[in-house]
């Protein structure tokens, strides 16, 4: 994996972090408000460790300047009890500023939106 492999727009990455199975991290020079296209650069050379190529994709994402660093930690999906009502997602505020998740939502995969 090489920081060419993925574009922000036509630019690529600055540089990538990560090796073996990885996680990997891709460092991007800030971008402009608004919706930037993501895609993997064409004749990528990204396989998984059958040899079989990564199909790739696109996506666009929306840059806001007052973005704070919020990661999902934890998903809680299937509850080994099966009750619905312990379905859970994790989040961790990685910024000291207070985040108001009020718009924010999973469209793919669930359907969830955040209160505040």
């Amino acid at each position: 994996m090489v920081a060419a492999d993925l574009l922000i727009g036509q630019t690529t990455a600055q540089y990538v972090s990560g090796e073996g199975a990885g996680p990997y991290r891709f460092y991007f020079s800030p971008q402009p408000e608004g919706t930037v296209s993501v895609a993997w650069a064409a004749g990528h050379q990204i396989c998984d460790l059958s040899g079989n190529a990564f199909s790739g994709g696109s996506w666009e994402v929306q840059v806001d300047p007052d973005f704070s660093d919020v990661a999902i930690i934890e998903i809680m999906y299937r509850p080994a009890s099966e009750d619905d009502r312990e379905e859970y997602i994790e989040r961790l505020n990685r910024d000291m500023r207070p985040v108001n998740l009020k718009g924010w939502r999973l469209s793919r995969g669930a359907n969830l939106s955040f209160r505040t």
